[in-house]
């Protein structure tokens, strides 16, 4: 599945994306997950990040190597689909711009191989080309590895072209859910609940 979800701030995305993680326990109700599956979780916060660490030592100590249907990548090759370049992979992570440490915690998530990718705002302030980057190789990803991505995002561009179905939360419950194309016919509530299509 690639599942987007939309709303305002506050409406519930991220807690429900922290709750299918198994960050947070629900209020009412349960979530399971497979025992044998795995789940990568890129938050909007972001990972806590060791400041003095270098690039290639934070992704190294991940993964050695990530295996793909496109052949297996090491360390440096992830980095480099990431736009670190050599001077930047031996840069310590707090030299890096905020749009560069988003891009080091998404590239250490994909480095665990999770089967079930989990995504709050990954495209939040970067550049254009880092925004391309990273959403073709979240895309790349999930087609190479047969994975879910479940994604957050308030660009309802990103939402359409790089999703199958979409959940509109609003007020912490869901309102709408379908194809983005079927979501996107009901313009007028859409933006009666602040969102911008």
């Amino acid at each position: 599945d690639r599942i987007g979800i939309v709303g305002r701030n506050g409406a519930g995305k991220s807690t429900l994306l922290r709750m299918v993680s198994g960050q947070l326990l629900p209020d009412s109700g349960h979530v399971e997950t497979g025992v044998t599956v795995k789940i990568g979780h890129f938050s909007q916060e972001g990972r806590e990040l060791d400041l003095n660490m270098r690039v290639y030592d934070f992704i190294h100590s991940i993964a050695e190597e990530t295996h793909t249907d496109e052949g297996t990548f090491s360390a440096k090759q992830m980095m480099e689909r990431f736009l670190f370049p050599p001077d930047l992979q031996y840069s310590a992570i707090g030299r890096l711009s905020g749009g560069e440490k988003r891009r080091a915690a998404i590239a250490g998530v994909m480095a665990m191989e999770p089967q079930v990718l989990i995504l709050d705002e990954p495209t939040a302030g970067l550049d254009p080309t880092g925004r391309e980057e990273i959403l073709k190789n979240i895309d790349d990803y999930r087609r190479a590895k047969n994975a879910t991505v479940m994604m957050v995002s308030h660009s309802m561009n990103d939402v359409a072209r790089l999703t199958d179905r979409l959940l509109v939360l609003c007020g912490s419950k869901l309102a709408m859910n379908g194809a983005p194309g079927e979501v996107f016919t009901r313009a007028e509530e859409l933006v009666e609940m602040g969102l911008s299509i």
